[in-house]
């Protein structure tokens, strides 16, 4: 039985908001390929000035985004 999932995009609120790592665990969630597993690891700080920042997850619930957006990052694309 293939498990159903769902893909979401998030992005911080500030330019120092650190990526609340414990909300992948939260959500039963995963970095959608290494490039997003990479942006979690770096500063956000440091990519602000010249890119957005994004991270791709897909999880096996749907976000808990009133908890992200308390971490200061917003869901911002939820697709089934």
């Amino acid at each position: 039985m293939k498990m159903k999932t769902t893909s979401y995009t998030v992005t911080p609120l500030m330019r120092y908001s650190k990526f609340p790592v414990d909300m992948l665990r939260y959500d039963r969630a995963w970095p959608d390929g290494s490039r997003d597993a990479a942006t979690i690891e770096e500063p956000v700080q440091s990519r602000l000035d010249t890119e957005k920042v994004q991270v791709h997850l897909t999880g096996v619930q749907r976000p808990t985004i009133e908890r992200w957006n308390s971490f200061g990052w917003i869901v911002s694309e939820e697709r089934p």
